[in-house]
């Protein structure tokens, strides 16, 4: 078992943190499983905030306090300048799968947002259709 620790400062009523659960937590053994891994995952699940504040999940993981986090990028604007280009540029869509697909394509072919103020993150636009 390997053991991992998933938070969020925000419940997973909210969807972009529900879907940690949804799509990372309950699928993960059964798809290692299904690739033929030995190994298997002991999650411990901290949403709410029960760990930390909205703006301090960078931290937490930095310092090993979580695993795995959500950032909520709109509290983090100096430390992920690049992830907040969709604050700064409102009212381009209203489709929230869309905007997340564009993002990950930037992501994906702009190199500057891949250092360290860059993503240290992977989007599951597939979550919230």
């Amino acid at each position: 078992m390997v053991p991992i620790t998933i938070s969020a400062s925000h419940p997973t009523a909210v969807p972009w943190v529900g879907a940690l659960q949804t799509f990372v937590v309950e699928p993960s053994n059964a798809r290692l499983e299904e690739m033929g891994s030995d190994y298997r995952i002991e999650w411990t699940e901290a949403f709410g905030g029960s760990l930390y504040d909205f703006n301090e999940t960078l931290e937490a993981v930095e310092t090993g306090l979580t695993d795995m986090g959500w950032v909520g990028a709109l509290w983090e604007g100096s430390k992920m300048p690049l992830q907040n280009v969709m604050f700064s540029t409102p009212f381009v869509t209203s489709d929230p799968v869309l905007a997340v697909e564009v993002l990950n394509e930037m992501n994906a072919t702009i190199p500057a947002r891949n250092t360290r103020s860059g993503p240290a993150t992977t989007s599951c636009s597939s979550a919230l259709r």
